[in-house]
């Protein structure tokens, strides 16, 4: 699956193995940690640390209604897009770690 398509407990999923976390999808469709509930996708308490750590870039789409967003990781030029800042964010962090492309079947539960 490419890396740019990757969303909800997908992209969670590949952030924590990126976090090298110990990670599962349960039963209703959220991924959780040895820690609790994991969703750096949705929640900046636990995104915006990755995102600072990572010195990642995030700028909106200023030819659109604020829509789309992009990320940037510091030490590259390739961007990422998102439909919220976390979710390019996290893209990105997931490609630097894996590339632009992750096997469909490491996210299954």
């Amino acid at each position: 699956m490419k890396t740019s398509e990757l969303s909800g407990a997908e992209l969670d999923m590949w952030v924590a193995k990126a976090e090298e976390k110990l990670a599962w999808i349960s039963s209703n469709g959220k991924v959780y940690t040895e820690e609790g509930w994991y969703s750096p996708s949705t929640d900046w308490s636990q995104g915006g640390p990755l995102i600072q750590r990572e010195f990642v870039t995030i700028y909106p789409e200023t030819y659109t209604s604020g829509d789309l967003w992009f990320a940037s990781p510091f030490s590259g030029t390739e961007s990422f897009e998102g439909e919220t800042p976390l979710i390019a964010a996290m893209r990105c962090l997931v490609a630097s770690k894996f590339g632009n492309e992750v096997p469909d079947e490491e996210t299954k539960a």
